[in-house]
């Protein structure tokens, strides 16, 4: 019990360092959810290929690196507090890009509809935001997508930016995390495992650092699920 709360401490100040670093910067699962005070259900229709709302601001991250793309911030200074209050209603992106060990798979970018049979779509978050969500949490299960030095796949880390840039251009709050990483390979709430998880999570960290730099402080890191 006390290696757990100690294991839990330091990921908690690992968490609390990179906020103060200053790094600003379904169809869904039908057991993703709302989260906050006063959600509601809502249902979505399948998308179509020609999307109502065109928003000329919205770039493609898959084409375009984080030095190119910067989302400003419209703040000068905001409280922690005043940021919580501020966030309202949120929804779960769960069953997406938390998809995890789908050995069936020949394509790493499948893992995203491999849980729930869709891919997240620009239309899907707009319906949110009009439905009146304004904070949108992004779980994400990244060690299928690492190579032996864990180094996140491009491909993979350009489709997750995607889906942040659509939640940010429209003024949402995004919640990216670490999530079904728990492997004695990657993250293991073990004091064997301790330095491995410590070297797992800082090189995630850094380089989702690195690659949302210039994103505002709406983005939110949680530090693992």
């Amino acid at each position: 019990m006390k290696f757990i709360k100690n294991t839990f401490a330091i990921l908690l100040c690992f968490s609390m360092v990179l906020t103060a670093a200053g790094c600003k910067r379904e169809n869904f699962a039908t057991n993703s959810g709302s989260f906050g005070t006063n959600s509601s259900e809502s249902s979505f229709e399948e998308s179509s290929d020609n999307s109502e709302q065109n928003f000329e601001n919205s770039e493609n991250s898959s084409d375009n690196s984080s030095e190119e793309l910067i989302i400003p911030d419209d703040i000068d200074e905001m409280s922690v507090f005043e940021m919580v209050e501020d966030m309202k209603v949120g929804w779960n992106l769960g069953n997406t890009f938390d998809a995890s060990d789908c050995t069936w798979l020949t394509d790493e970018m499948q893992y995203e509809s491999a849980w729930c049979g869709a891919m997240t779509t620009e239309e899907n978050i707009q319906k949110l935001k009009d439905t009146g969500f304004n904070a949108i949490r992004i779980p994400v299960s990244w060690h299928n997508h690492v190579d032996g030095n864990y180094k996140i796949s491009e491909q993979w880390l350009n489709r997750v930016a995607e889906v942040i840039e659509w939640c940010l251009i429209r003024d949402m709050y995004v919640i990216l995390n670490i999530h079904h990483d728990n492997s004695t390979q990657f993250m293991f709430p073990n004091k064997q495992y301790l330095e491995q998880s410590k070297k797992y999570i800082t090189t995630i960290w850094t380089q989702l650092c690195e690659r949302f730099i210039n994103y505002n402080h709406r983005l939110i890191f949680e530090c693992m699920n």
